[in-house]
């Protein structure tokens, strides 16, 4: 009797161990797969953070006066919003500095037309011990131009460190949708945004009774040089004959919309012998398309 008794007992301890072992298997088990999807999971948050634009958290600088926008880094102007304040004109352009108090690299911005050989950002008359500009870019839309720089305005200051900020501000440059041109308003030789005499009188050489109103209600025959479908149903147009604005030589700056969202494009024309106005697209944009 005893020995059947331990036998039991044995058998018994056997199916508890062979349980617990069981069980202990099958927790481990559970615990590698949570680990391996907790190992997935974290991957994914990686990839779905290194593919975030760090610009995404970039404030936002608009000048509807002078048409054009750009993003900058929250670090290089911390703490404040950055001021704006029209520059002082140079080589006949006038501009704006963008800048913050307490911050040494301020980025200036003039405009002029393309056709325009000066450059407001050489460092004529600036003192030996200082440099007035780290670097400047020139970016044409058509017949104007923006000249975009830094400037570096004590000795004190890291030109390096400004040339650095500059390129990370200058690949988010554009101009704002629908925005027309008046080069006169911005002092740049009291050029005027409208079509140049010598291209007015080629037109009227050959039967252009009014070139100005012939060129724009040209234009607006033809929506299909827009490149960008529309929103919500809507069909992208020359809706609005005042956004359309001549500028010298053989280019037009226009606005369009399609109902819902806008855009802006800069095209060249051309005119045949028989009088037949033709178009070529130089550059367009919309954001929102």
């Amino acid at each position: 009797m005893k020995r059947v008794f331990l036998a039991i007992s044995f058998v018994l301890a056997a199916v508890v161990i062979t349980f617990g072992v069981v069980a202990s298997l099958r927790q481990r088990g559970d615990l590698q797969q949570k680990n391996i999807e907790l190992t997935n999971e974290v991957k994914g948050l990686k990839q779905t953070l290194s593919n975030v634009d760090p610009q995404a958290s970039w404030y936002l600088y608009q000048s509807k006066k002078y048409g054009f926008e750009f993003r900058y880094p929250r670090e290089v102007f911390s703490g404040e919003r950055a001021k704006v304040a029209d520059a002082v004109a140079r080589n006949g352009m006038k501009g704006l500095e963008f800048y913050r108090s307490t911050s040494g690299c301020v980025i200036e911005v003039y405009i002029s037309p393309a056709s325009a050989t000066s450059n407001p950002f050489d460092e004529t008359g600036v003192p030996p011990k200082e440099t007035r500009y780290a670097e400047s870019v020139r970016l044409e839309f058509g017949s104007f131009a923006y000249h975009v720089g830094m400037g570096v305005v004590s000795h004190a200051v890291d030109p390096q460190g400004c040339n650095r900020i500059l390129k990370q501000i200058l690949p988010t440059f554009r101009l704002i949708p629908g925005w027309a041109p008046d080069l006169g308003d911005l002092g740049v030789g009291g050029s005027q945004a409208k079509l140049s005499p010598s291209a007015a009188g080629r037109l009227r050489e050959l039967g252009v009774a009014d070139p100005e109103q012939a060129l724009r209600s040209d234009l607006m025959k033809h929506p299909e040089l827009i490149p960008f479908r529309g929103v919500l149903g809507g069909t992208p147009g020359f809706h609005d004959r005042s956004s359309i604005v001549l500028l010298p030589n053989r280019w037009v700056y226009a606005g369009f919309d399609d109902g819902h969202v806008e855009g802006s494009l800069v095209a060249a024309w051309d005119i045949s012998p028989d009088g037949t106005i033709s178009w070529k697209v130089v550059d367009a944009e919309c954001p929102s398309c």
